[in-house]
């Protein structure tokens, strides 16, 4: 299964599905599943590979056919769900949308996916136990896909005029750092503002930071981001 991205597409199906057949796929993804529930549950540094065997009603041996061991589960997990926020942020993107809307949409999509989805938010909010050097570098990697589709997007708000002109990617590169900022800490929060107000200030900040010096931006509510003065 794939979904439609802006320059390509993004595969759904877990690692490794495509190069096996569909009982060892079937049997791959029963692992992954069940180690997903178990790591969600207990943890993954608490969860063991003869614990995911017996989720999975199969033997200890039959997983490392499968996979290396837990670290490479852990991968193919974070690999394969990261693929889906990816999907799930440019499902519902419009053609007839404008530059900036698009951006919204994909951003409220991002957000309402992890907050619906507690294993990719332990991801996202940095879970000590998940933070290994491998994960790291996949988020890494899953961090940069994200930069290039709203590359993409901003580029098309200069040509048609509606972002100011600067570096596309340095632009991108700085609306989904400061994203993260808002969305995926959990470090420092701010008494009295809920999670509402501080999605709508960051679609806010988000448009200022594209608009021109000279005019404001027609945000989708129907609001405009503050003239320049």
């Amino acid at each position: 299964m794939t979904g439609s991205v802006p320059g390509g597409e993004v595969s759904l199906s877990a690692p490794g599905e495509q190069a096996v057949g569909g009982r060892e796929a079937a049997r791959r993804n029963s692992i992954l599943q069940a180690a997903r529930a178990l790591f969600q549950r207990y943890g993954y540094k608490k969860t063991t590979v003869e614990e995911i065997a017996r989720a999975a009603e199969i033997t200890k041996p039959t997983v490392y056919a499968y996979f290396e061991g837990k670290e490479d589960i852990l991968l193919s997990l974070v690999e394969w769900e990261g693929r889906r926020v990816i999907a799930r942020g440019v499902e519902y993107l419009d053609e007839d949308e404008s530059a900036i809307e698009q951006l919204d949409s994909m951003f409220i999509s991002v957000d309402k996916f992890l907050e619906e989805d507690s294993f990719l938010k332990g991801i996202a909010i940095r879970d000590p136990d998940l933070l290994t050097p491998e994960v790291i570098r996949v988020a890494f990697d899953f961090e940069s896909t994200i930069i290039g589709l709203v590359e993409k997007i901003v580029e098309r708000g200069m040509r048609e005029g509606a972002f100011r002109e600067a570096d596309p990617r340095l632009l991108a590169y700085a609306i989904v750092r400061m994203h993260e900022a808002f969305n995926f800490t959990t470090f420092f929060e701010l008494e009295g503002y809920d999670k509402e107000k501080v999605d709508g200030f960051f679609l806010e900040t988000m448009a200022a930071v594209l608009q021109h010096t000279d005019r404001p931006i027609d945000m989708p509510d129907g609001r405009r981001t503050l003239e320049a003065t």
